[in-house]
Protein backbone atom coordinates (compact mmCIF):
# COMPACT_ATOMS: atom_id res chain seq x y z
CA UNK A 1 0.00 0.00 0.00
CA UNK A 2 2.23 3.20 -1.71
CA UNK A 3 -0.52 5.71 -1.15
CA UNK A 4 -1.88 4.65 2.03
CA UNK A 5 -3.70 6.84 4.84
CA UNK A 6 -1.64 7.45 7.98
CA UNK A 7 -4.32 5.90 9.43
CA UNK A 8 -4.08 2.66 7.78
CA UNK A 9 -0.45 2.78 8.61
CA UNK A 10 -1.56 2.91 12.61
CA UNK A 11 -4.31 0.68 11.82
CA UNK A 12 -3.54 -1.88 9.74
CA UNK A 13 -5.39 -3.11 6.59
CA UNK A 14 -8.13 -5.04 8.16
CA UNK A 15 -9.40 -2.06 10.02
CA UNK A 16 -9.20 0.45 7.29
CA UNK A 17 -11.15 -2.41 4.89
CA UNK A 18 -13.47 -2.59 7.94
CA UNK A 19 -13.89 1.04 7.25
CA UNK A 20 -14.58 0.91 3.77
CA UNK A 21 -16.82 -1.51 3.93
CA UNK A 22 -19.08 0.33 6.33
CA UNK A 23 -18.55 3.53 4.37
CA UNK A 24 -19.66 1.98 1.52
CA UNK A 25 -22.68 0.00 3.44
CA UNK A 26 -23.51 3.44 4.45
CA UNK A 27 -23.60 5.17 1.27
CA UNK A 28 -25.14 2.86 -0.66
CA UNK A 29 -28.15 2.67 2.35
CA UNK A 30 -28.37 6.03 1.90
CA UNK A 31 -28.99 6.16 -1.89
CA UNK A 32 -31.62 3.59 -1.66
CA UNK A 33 -33.16 5.65 0.89
CA UNK A 34 -32.80 8.84 -1.13
CA UNK A 35 -34.06 6.97 -4.20
CA UNK A 36 -37.35 5.07 -1.93
CA UNK A 37 -38.53 8.75 -1.14
CA UNK A 38 -38.13 10.03 -4.54
CA UNK A 39 -40.11 7.14 -5.81
CA UNK A 40 -43.08 7.64 -3.42
CA UNK A 41 -42.74 11.34 -3.35
CA UNK A 42 -43.27 11.08 -6.92
CA UNK A 43 -46.05 8.79 -6.74
CA UNK A 44 -47.92 10.56 -4.32
CA UNK A 45 -47.86 13.55 -6.49
CA UNK A 46 -48.70 11.69 -8.99
CA UNK A 47 -51.56 10.16 -7.23
CA UNK A 48 -52.59 13.80 -6.14
CA UNK A 49 -53.03 14.93 -9.56
CA UNK A 50 -54.57 12.19 -10.57
CA UNK A 51 -57.26 12.24 -8.06
CA UNK A 52 -57.47 16.21 -8.56
CA UNK A 53 -58.01 15.82 -12.12
CA UNK A 54 -60.66 12.94 -12.17
CA UNK A 55 -62.80 15.40 -9.53
CA UNK A 56 -62.27 18.42 -11.47
CA UNK A 57 -63.82 16.17 -14.25
CA UNK A 58 -66.39 14.65 -12.66
CA UNK A 59 -67.28 18.20 -11.29
CA UNK A 60 -67.87 19.83 -15.17
CA UNK A 61 -69.46 16.36 -16.07
CA UNK A 62 -72.02 16.76 -13.25
CA UNK A 63 -72.46 20.60 -14.11
CA UNK A 64 -72.90 20.47 -17.74
CA UNK A 65 -75.65 17.51 -17.08
CA UNK A 66 -77.49 19.73 -14.97
CA UNK A 67 -77.26 23.19 -17.01
CA UNK A 68 -78.52 20.23 -20.36
CA UNK A 69 -81.16 19.34 -18.06
CA UNK A 70 -82.79 22.56 -17.05
CA UNK A 71 -82.40 23.39 -20.79
CA UNK A 72 -84.22 20.88 -21.46
CA UNK A 73 -86.70 21.22 -18.81
CA UNK A 74 -87.65 24.69 -19.68
CA UNK A 75 -87.85 24.28 -23.65
CA UNK A 76 -90.14 21.00 -23.58
CA UNK A 77 -92.68 21.11 -21.27
CA UNK A 78 -94.52 18.03 -22.71
CA UNK A 79 -93.92 15.15 -21.53
CA UNK A 80 -90.92 13.96 -23.20
CA UNK A 81 -89.45 12.48 -19.82
CA UNK A 82 -86.63 10.89 -22.43
CA UNK A 83 -83.93 13.52 -20.99
CA UNK A 84 -81.96 11.19 -18.58
CA UNK A 85 -80.69 9.39 -21.42
CA UNK A 86 -77.67 12.05 -21.98
CA UNK A 87 -74.90 9.82 -20.05
CA UNK A 88 -72.46 10.07 -22.13
CA UNK A 89 -69.98 8.60 -20.03
CA UNK A 90 -66.76 10.21 -21.95
CA UNK A 91 -63.95 8.31 -19.49
CA UNK A 92 -61.34 9.82 -21.55
CA UNK A 93 -58.78 9.05 -19.25
CA UNK A 94 -55.81 8.28 -21.41
CA UNK A 95 -54.54 12.11 -19.91
CA UNK A 96 -52.14 10.18 -18.04
CA UNK A 97 -49.28 13.06 -19.41
CA UNK A 98 -46.12 11.77 -17.62
CA UNK A 99 -45.19 15.01 -16.29
CA UNK A 100 -42.67 13.02 -13.71
CA UNK A 101 -39.73 15.54 -14.61
CA UNK A 102 -40.68 17.86 -12.36
CA UNK A 103 -38.42 18.97 -9.37
CA UNK A 104 -36.31 16.41 -8.70
CA UNK A 105 -34.27 18.75 -6.56
CA UNK A 106 -35.53 17.30 -3.59
CA UNK A 107 -31.83 15.57 -2.52
CA UNK A 108 -31.75 18.38 -0.04
CA UNK A 109 -33.02 15.62 2.54
CA UNK A 110 -29.57 13.56 3.13
CA UNK A 111 -29.36 15.06 6.78
CA UNK A 112 -31.54 12.66 7.92
CA UNK A 113 -29.58 9.91 6.76
CA UNK A 114 -27.35 10.52 9.07
CA UNK A 115 -28.43 8.22 12.19
CA UNK A 116 -27.12 5.03 10.08
CA UNK A 117 -23.31 5.81 11.96
CA UNK A 118 -24.00 3.14 14.72
CA UNK A 119 -24.44 0.11 12.11
CA UNK A 120 -22.67 -3.03 11.54
CA UNK A 121 -20.29 -2.44 14.52
CA UNK A 122 -20.77 -6.00 15.69
CA UNK A 123 -16.93 -7.44 15.75
CA UNK A 124 -18.11 -9.85 18.05
CA UNK A 125 -19.00 -11.91 14.56
CA UNK A 126 -16.46 -11.84 12.79
CA UNK A 127 -16.24 -14.11 9.73
CA UNK A 128 -13.03 -15.96 11.78
CA UNK A 129 -15.26 -16.50 14.57
CA UNK A 130 -18.12 -17.85 12.48
CA UNK A 131 -16.02 -20.01 10.05
CA UNK A 132 -14.94 -21.81 13.56
CA UNK A 133 -18.58 -21.93 15.16
CA UNK A 134 -19.55 -23.36 11.85
CA UNK A 135 -16.75 -26.40 11.67
CA UNK A 136 -17.27 -27.05 15.32
CA UNK A 137 -21.18 -27.64 15.39
CA UNK A 138 -22.03 -30.28 12.62
CA UNK A 139 -25.69 -28.89 12.15
CA UNK A 140 -24.72 -25.51 11.01
CA UNK A 141 -23.94 -26.06 7.63
CA UNK A 142 -23.92 -23.43 4.77
CA UNK A 143 -27.05 -22.94 2.41
CA UNK A 144 -27.74 -20.61 -0.73
CA UNK A 145 -30.69 -19.19 1.46
CA UNK A 146 -28.83 -17.97 4.27
CA UNK A 147 -25.26 -17.27 2.96
CA UNK A 148 -22.91 -16.46 5.49
CA UNK A 149 -23.11 -12.56 5.06
CA UNK A 150 -26.63 -11.92 6.64
CA UNK A 151 -26.07 -14.35 8.88
CA UNK A 152 -23.45 -12.24 10.10
CA UNK A 153 -25.75 -9.02 9.64
CA UNK A 154 -28.24 -10.39 11.63
CA UNK A 155 -25.96 -12.29 14.12
CA UNK A 156 -27.46 -15.84 14.12
CA UNK A 157 -25.73 -18.03 15.96
CA UNK A 158 -28.46 -20.67 15.75
CA UNK A 159 -28.88 -23.83 13.79
CA UNK A 160 -30.84 -23.24 9.82
CA UNK A 161 -33.47 -26.21 10.98
CA UNK A 162 -34.48 -24.05 14.19
CA UNK A 163 -34.91 -20.97 11.64
CA UNK A 164 -37.33 -23.00 9.33
CA UNK A 165 -39.96 -23.56 12.08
Amino acid sequence: MPGASPSSHRNGPTVENRRRRRRRRRRRRRRRRRRRRRRRRRRRRRRRRRRRRRRRRRRRRRRRRRRRRRRRRRTTTTTTTTTTTITTTTTTTKTTTTTTTTTTTTTTTTTTTTTTTTTTTTTGNSRESFKKSTQTDPLMTWSPVFSTNTMFQFGFKTTLTDLDE
